[in-house]
């Protein structure tokens, strides 16, 4: 679905407009806010009484039912002048070398 780009960005599949950019993010992204959330690995010694992490499962759960609800094609309202943008990066990075 998607590739990290050469200078740190995301070159998603072509057949990917209709993704939801909840699940882009998903799969691009660590979203373990906190070491906690990743129960095998935690280290945390207040992780049982601290309330902080199930605030922040919630407020995650909430961006994510934000981002859930857009699909990436209505975030590329130019798609010309992206192209155009992403070519004139590559050729000054090129340029450079």
């Amino acid at each position: 679905m998607a590739t990290r780009g050469s200078g740190g960005g995301v070159r998603l599949a072509t057949h990917t407009p209709d993704a939801k950019v909840g699940e882009i993010v998903r799969h691009t992204e660590n979203c373990d806010l906190l070491e906690c959330f990743d129960l095998p690995t935690n280290t945390c010694a207040i992780a049982r009484c601290c309330g902080l992490r199930g605030v922040l499962y919630l407020a995650r759960k909430v961006f994510f039912g934000v981002l859930d609800a857009v699909p990436l094609k209505e975030l590329v309202t130019n798609p010309q002048q992206l192209r155009q943008v992403f070519e004139a990066k590559r050729e000054t990075s090129s340029a450079v070398v």
